[in-house]
């Protein structure tokens, strides 16, 4: 079964000049304090915040394979790191990431071993590098998350809808990435209403479908096409999500399904169309559209990500 752990606790941080390398352990190591994440270190000088420097962020884990056999890929999630990053798992240089506005995914597994592991990010900072102020660091969340050895990959589930007579047809396109074992494996998809005040795993509302499909070893990708009817529609003053949950099982000896994976999204419908003489309709009526040019930082707060901070900007 696949999970998804947030991973922001139990790391340390050193910040030195420009020009150590991994190598330099003695160095970086040994100015290693306790450090929460999301985490901007230029802000903590707001006399220098363009200082060209490196952070050093390191953690320590316990890993233990799954005692089924069925857990294979040990991935990390980095929703945002400003800027150059490079990352070491137990002294192993696995590869760079060089852009500091974009989530991007590490497969750790193969440099895993049983027992304690060590993490190591360095990120590199230079000025000047944007027309605005960027911070420097792990400025947003750190997921860890382990997926079956036959699985859907992250990001691997699309969902498009046109609207009908009727109401709307709802496209799904799923990717697979397929493990050595030649098992029976079926894709279920189920639509529910949703308590939107609540979590999709809490919510047991009315299903408007559920959806089974057969797979074909090796199979890569999948699109299924679903009629809804007379869907509550998505709105600015109305903004109702659906829980969509797809899940891959697989088939047993003993004639019994093993679920191997499960996601949960939340989905709305609604039309949108750009008149040349209306404007912008939504639903099909005229909306007014309104924005602002909004950087990613939070001001004097820094660049990491601040939740109360964000929903009072």
């Amino acid at each position: 079964m696949n999970s998804r752990t947030l991973w922001n606790d139990n790391w340390y941080f050193a910040k030195t000049e420009l020009g150590v390398k991994w190598e330099d352990r003695q160095i970086w190591e040994a100015k290693m304090q306790p450090v929460d994440l999301p985490h901007d270190w230029l802000i903590y000088d707001t006399k220098n915040l363009y200082e060209d420097s490196i952070g050093w962020y390191r953690k320590n884990f316990a890993y233990a394979p799954d005692k089924t056999g069925n857990d294979d890929r040990v991935i990390l999630r980095f929703e945002g790191v400003y800027m150059d990053s490079s990352i070491y798992v137990n002294g192993e240089h696995l590869g760079d990431w060089k852009y500091g506005y974009s989530t991007f995914d590490w497969d750790i597994t193969d440099a895993l071993h049983k027992g304690d592991n060590e993490i190591v990010l360095r990120v590199v900072f230079q000025a000047p590098n944007s027309r605005w102020y960027s911070g420097a660091g792990i400025y947003r969340n750190v997921w860890m998350i382990r997926l079956p050895k036959t699985h859907i990959p992250l990001d691997g589930i699309y969902t498009s809808s046109v609207e009908t007579k009727n109401g709307y047809d709802l496209t799904i396109d799923t990717e697979l990435e397929w493990g050595t074992d030649s098992g029976n494996y079926e894709l279920e998809y189920c639509l529910r209403d949703a308590d939107n005040s609540k979590s999709p795993i809490e919510t047991e509302n009315q299903e408007l479908f559920r959806v089974k499909q057969p797979l074909t070893c090796g199979q890569n990708k999948i699109s299924i096409t679903i009629p809804v009817d007379n869907p509550r529609k998505w709105d600015i003053t109305d903004p109702y999500l659906y829980d969509l949950q797809v899940c891959l099982w697989r088939e047993q000896e003993t004639n019994s399904r093993e679920l191997c994976q499960q996601e949960h999204f939340r989905i709305g419908f609604r039309t949108m169309q750009f008149d040349p003489a209306r404007g912008f309709l939504l639903n099909g009526r005229k909306v007014r559209l309104n924005g602002a040019c909004d950087h990613h930082d939070l001001g004097a707060l820094g660049a990491a990500f601040h939740k109360e901070a964000m929903r009072r900007k």
